[in-house]
């Protein structure tokens, strides 16, 4: 038994507690979550959950690669999917402009946005939010449009 009160409690959780490291927020939009942990100024990456974790329910849930990011130092905003709209729910949407209008994006000298599959996807549509930033894309769906692509019917109708 471990003597950590804080052991099974997700990690972008223990950054951004009261008593936690960093400052930072979490946000809920009835489909999606947003958190922000605060690190370095210089680099903010941007991550979006990929189709195998969307709905994910357990509480120990962490945005995609938010251990990675943690231990390189860098700030992160990851965004989290309950449903699998493939980040075109307008609540979300309009939520990340804003964040775009407080300057959230412009206070980093770089920022990456990255994802896969369903997340690289997200990644793409929302690199508009940053100007210059990079993204990255592991096996992105560049489009879900079936009139673009009317062979590709993985996905269903989204």
């Amino acid at each position: 038994m471990s003597d950590d009160p804080l052991m099974g409690v997700a990690l972008w959780c223990k950054d951004i507690f009261p008593q936690g490291e960093f400052d930072g927020f979490y946000r809920k939009l009835v489909n999606h979550a947003v958190n922000y942990i605060e690190r370095d100024p210089n680099q903010l990456v941007i991550t979006f959950d990929n189709l195998a974790e969307a709905c994910g329910r357990h509480y120990a849930r962490d945005a995609w690669a938010t251990k990675f990011i943690g231990d390189n130092g860098w700030s992160h905003v990851g965004i989290f999917a309950g449903v699998t709209t493939w980040f075109r729910d307008q609540r979300l949407i309009d939520y990340l402009l804003n964040l775009k209008a407080e300057g959230l994006f412009r206070y980093y000298a770089n920022v990456a946005l990255a994802g896969t599959s369903m997340g690289a996807f997200g990644a793409l549509a929302f690199a508009h939010l940053a100007p210059g930033s990079a993204v990255i894309a592991f096996s992105p769906q560049t489009t879900l449009d079936q009139s673009i692509a009317p062979w590709d019917r993985r996905f269903g109708r989204v």
